[in-house]
């Protein structure tokens, strides 16, 4: 369907989770703020009480028309009903999906997306699912024009556009020079609450997504901790990738000290999701700019990438890294499983709390090295990064995605900017990342967004 007959322009499927609510609001404040977007948009669900609740929500809040677009249509769709699935993707230019477990419930937005040429984001953090996916769909997407962005919010945002960003500023202070190459980043992170009470920094559908994951078996689980998941429809560069052999890129499982930051680390739980977007982002900058001529990627033909926590203290270090294997091991079994989902649902408990969230900052430090041991540190910090601004990174990727089906000519495109900023690949179909999508563009967007901060640190020049 031609963009200019589209009903929507954007249509938020699981507006009624907890963090498809914060969604909402940020779409919502976003359309209405001073510079308006002009976008028409749903959101959309299996409840019609629920959807009308988080409408009057919006209404009541401010003193604007109910008339004026700035408000929501709502649209009824089914997951177990594809029909109205179909109709409800092809309404629309942009789809944006927070409805998880999207190993359980996410395959028909995506089959209807692809059909209908529509684009799609969303938040998954389950990388085989997207594995999946990628397999299915792909080719199907490229024919029709269909733009997929899974990982675009906590997971995995901060890593992919933080390491982008780390490596870009590398190399303006490498001034151009060819015989230099970037070849690794390594993301600390490191976070702080200034709440002096417990809560519980996980919402019921992460928890979900993980008791699914978990639930399919040790042949997913095992799947998941391929270093190269998502590199499978990129045959030429996960060859190069998996002769230099896993333990290049393997996942870190116990402490070590990093002279980089003068610190002991350990193994952070969602290095096995990040880790795999942002070397899928590095492979498609490779095959892309390789299939242009183009000197556009960011990254080294040798890069690397890794993450780990910076822990306060060597027995910290430890003491992370001991509860995570035994976290990881207690989720393998199947009545622990079940226990925790009648917790849950016992407790009622949704998300953390508003005051929780807005002291919570996670800060990831990118120390992004260069062929001639020079390096930079970057960090990228986000507040209530988990939840309120999940939703700000889906929605900023949501507009981008609309803004790019409404240009005409891509055709030229190199992937960088006239001041050697990489913009991501804008006429590309099928499944992308962030950094591949939209490069710098999604960095300046997030820069004017309450919350997040880039900032580079320092410039170790090569001795």
């Amino acid at each position: 369907m031609p963009i200019k007959q589209r009903d929507y322009d954007i249509i938020i499927w699981g507006a009624t989770g907890f963090t498809g609510q914060l969604a909402v609001d940020k779409l919502y404040k976003r359309i209405s703020s001073t510079n308006k977007l002009s976008i028409k948009w749903a959101i959309a669900g299996r409840n019609q009480t629920k959807l009308q609740n988080i409408k009057d929500q919006i209404t009541s809040s401010t003193n604007t028309s109910p008339s004026d677009d700035v408000y929501p249509h709502i649209i009824i769709a089914d997951i177990s009903n594809y029909p109205t699935i179909e109709s409800m993707c092809r309404s629309t230019h942009v789809l944006l999906s927070l409805a998880g477990p999207f190993i359980k419930l996410g395959e028909p937005i995506v089959r209807a997306c692809v059909d209908h040429g529509t684009h799609y984001g969303d938040i998954t953090g389950e990388t085989v699912w997207v594995h999946r996916m990628i397999e299915k769909y792909s080719d199907r997407a490229q024919q029709t024009g269909s733009r997929l962005i899974p990982m675009s919010g906590f997971d995995s945002i901060p890593s992919d556009i933080g390491c982008l960003y780390a490596c870009t500023e590398l190399k303006k202070q490498l001034k151009g020079r060819s015989d230099v190459e970037v070849v690794e980043d390594h993301a600390y992170v490191s976070g702080t609450n200034k709440v002096k009470k417990l809560a519980v920094p996980m919402s019921i559908g992460t928890l979900s997504s993980m008791i699914s994951l978990m639930d399919e078996g040790l042949g997913t689980v095992k799947q998941s901790s391929d270093p190269y998941l998502l590199t499978d429809d990129l045959p030429l560069v996960k060859a190069e990738l998996q002769k230099r052999g896993a333990s290049h890129d393997a996942d870190q499982m116990l402490p070590k000290y990093s002279g980089d930051i003068h610190r002991y680390t350990a193994p952070f739980f969602m290095a096995i999701v990040n880790t795999r977007v942002v070397r899928r982002s590095y492979a498609l900058y490779k095959q892309y700019s390789s299939n242009k001529g183009s000197s556009a990627s960011p990254y080294g033909s040798s890069f690397s990438y890794n993450e780990s926590i910076a822990a306060p203290h060597f027995i910290v270090a430890w003491i992370i890294s001991i509860f995570s294997l035994i976290g990881a091991a207690f989720l393998l079994l199947s009545p622990v499983r079940r226990l925790l989902e009648r917790i849950l649902q016992w407790t009622g408990f949704q998300g953390p709390s508003a005051e929780f969230r807005a002291n919570q900052v996670m800060t990831l430090t990118h120390v992004a090295r260069a062929s001639d041991g020079s390096k930079l540190h970057a960090s990228f910090s986000v507040v209530d990064g988990g939840y309120g601004n999940t939703g700000t990174m889906l929605i900023e990727t949501g507009i981008l995605l609309l803004e790019d089906a409404q240009r005409r000519n891509h055709s030229n495109s190199n992937g960088t900017t006239s001041n050697d900023e990489p913009i991501g690949f804008p006429e590309l179909s099928g499944f992308l990342t962030p950094a591949s999508a939209f490069g710098y563009r999604l960095i300046n967007r997030l820069k004017q967004c309450d919350g997040f901060t880039f900032q580079v640190k320092k410039f170790v020049p090569a001795k």
